[in-house]
């Protein structure tokens, strides 16, 4: 029996035989992934002007700094804003004269935006809520003084900074700033965003993380709250069969979910799967060939890269790779088999 076979013939058990499909954690279906192969056809554009703060080693501080520590402006798009610190921080910083803008999600999951909102607009800080047009405004993103964009996988929570396994990117590419402004300002108008150089959810990010993903030669370490969309699946299986070694960490608590009919199913076809607590995989990382990769607020799931708001960075810079790729290591090892 074929790999793939194998891989069709344990999502069917998972389906009980010959149902509908698993229904994943955000509406989705997984079903066969044994499908054709996909070419992997033009690469993403692979920014190298960047680097990496790694949480929870790092702390609540950069963030904290980079909104002190502006000159002109803070534009903040996020799906959670509930630490104090930073709400009291855009306040000062629109205190001291900084144009200061802020998109929330209106009604995040099992929490609330809507003291922040209070606070926040009685300080004259600018604040509007995400575009209904999007099932959630899951972007994790802030801009600073035009010049410098903060891709995040953790929300301004105290969580993220205490227990959580987050990376921010800190991209300095001039069009990649201009371009996530463009998204900004389209979402602050809600009106429609044309990104281009970006993983934009839901114009880009799919595409761009696909298409990095089939760019694997030789290895592929990935680390992802939630896995569960079937084409990224198979995407991952190519490179698998490619002959591409594929690590995967993801939180331990997935029992019964669609990420982990999803992870068994690349476990039997050669995947090398781990399950860790301690911190939580609240990342949104992929490291391809030890070199280049991705981080954003994309979770790999139809809901997060169809229907959602996301803002993620394809990138290749060695320093970065390094970094993220110790961590990774580190993970792994920590983490428990599948």
């Amino acid at each position: 029996m074929t790999r793939s076979c194998c891989i069709a013939v344990l999502l069917l058990a998972a389906c009980g035989g010959g149902g509908g499909g698993y229904w994943s954690d955000d509406g989705g279906v997984i079903g066969d992934l044994s499908g054709p192969d996909f070419a992997a056809g033009a690469g993403p554009v692979l920014t190298g002007a960047v680097s990496v703060i790694i949480e929870p080693d790092a702390g609540i501080d950069p963030i904290l700094n980079a909104i002190k520590n502006a000159k002109t402006s803070i534009f903040v798009e996020v799906y959670l804003l509930t630490d104090s610190s930073i709400v009291s921080a855009l306040v000062n910083a629109k205190k001291a004269g900084r144009n200061v803008r802020v998109i929330l999600e209106q009604k995040p999951t099992g929490a609330s935006n809507a003291n922040v909102y209070g606070q926040l607009m009685n300080a004259g800080v600018a604040c509007v809520y995400g575009n209904p047009a999007f099932t959630f405004t899951h972007a994790k993103m802030m801009i600073i003084d035009g010049s410098a964009l903060w891709v995040m996988t953790l929300n301004l929570s105290v969580s993220a900074f205490n227990g959580n396994r987050e990376y921010v990117l800190i991209d300095t590419d001039a069009s990649d700033v201009a371009e996530a402004q463009a998204v900004f300002d389209a979402d602050w108008n809600r009106t429609g965003a044309a990104p281009n150089r970006l993983a934009v959810a839901p114009e880009t990010g799919r595409a761009r993380i696909e298409s990095l993903l089939n760019s694997a030669t030789s290895q592929l370490d990935i680390e992802w709250e939630a896995l569960s969309d079937n084409n990224i699946g198979s995407r991952i299986q190519q490179r698998i069969h490619a002959g591409v070694k594929v690590r995967i960490v993801v939180p331990g608590d997935i029992a019964g979910s669609a990420t982990a009919a999803l992870l068994g199913a690349l476990k039997n076809g050669g995947a090398e799967v781990r399950l860790l607590s301690n911190p939580f995989p609240h990342a949104k990382l992929i490291l391809v060939d030890r070199e280049r990769g991705f981080i954003g607020s994309e979770n790999a799931t139809a809901n997060s890269l169809n229907n959602n708001r996301e803002v993620g960075v394809v990138w290749k810079n060695a320093e970065v790779a390094k970094a993220v790729g110790a961590t990774f290591d580190a993970d792994f090892a920590k983490g428990n088999p599948l």
